[in-house]
């Protein structure tokens, strides 16, 4: 999956990433609002990197008592997304 389709499913569905720190890895994953996965499988660490290092994504506070780190659009994140589904 390319980094214009996760925007435009994260706008689409209003969602978010959610980074959850295992003991022995790491789990990525694109969460709906109510905090389900709304793809399937895990999102590759370089993907988060590559929407972060282009300020599409922000992380939102720091990890909670569960282990979980939240990132959220941006305003950049969010145009871009909507830009694409308006073109596609």
């Amino acid at each position: 999956m390319f980094t214009t389709e996760i925007l435009q499913t994260m706008v689409t569905a209003g969602g978010h990433i959610e980074v959850l720190r295992g003991p022995t890895a790491e789990y990525i994953t694109v969460c709906r609002p109510d905090r389900t996965a709304l793809l399937e499988g895990n999102l590759p660490r370089e993907m988060l990197d590559d929407l972060l290092k282009q300020s599409y994504v922000r992380q939102v506070g720091n990890e909670d008592e569960k282990r979980v780190t939240t990132f959220r659009l941006t305003a950049d994140g969010k145009k871009v997304g909507t830009k694409k589904q308006a073109q596609g």
